[in-house]
């Protein structure tokens, strides 16, 4: 019974979550109008966005009917390896982001504008992983039965 109150709680704050992340994709495609802003970053921020909001919509999902069977029925199929494998994408921004603010500030110090270059490299990174462990999770996967 606990896991279940447990699921359905992750799962409200998932889909919370979600709803929260496609309110910001939705306001952030006025930035593809802005001339200040250039088109790499505003495509790199809506990815970005985009994949929050469905990682988080797909696991608040997953989670409540989890909490509603009171079962996991994840089959084995393949779409399950892609959206962890999205999930990935945020850590791997967040932890990178240190250290390329670091090499920011070593290659170009007293500029401005090096926290674009190191987020616009953490974002790079965050996409690399997320591609690598949606590989990875991939091949791991157990065959269909």
């Amino acid at each position: 019974m606990i896991k279940r109150i447990v699921r359905a709680i992750v799962g409200v704050l998932g889909v919370l979550a979600g709803l929260v992340a496609v309110g910001f994709a939705i306001e952030a495609i006025s930035d593809f109008g802005n001339p200040a802003v250039p088109i790499r970053f505003t495509i790199l921020a809506e990815i970005l966005l985009c994949s929050m909001a469905f990682f988080g919509l797909a696991l608040g999902i997953s989670s409540l009917r989890m909490a509603w069977n009171g079962r996991d029925e994840r089959r084995n199929n393949w779409i399950w390896p892609i959206i962890l494998g999205i999930g990935c994408l945020f850590p791997g921004f967040l932890f990178s982001l240190p250290l390329t603010l670091f090499w920011a500030n070593h290659i170009w110090p007293g500029d401005g504008q090096r926290s674009l270059a190191a987020i616009e490299v953490s974002v790079y990174i965050g996409i690399a992983a997320a591609v690598f462990c949606s590989v990875a999770l991939f091949i791991r996967r157990s065959p269909p039965k």
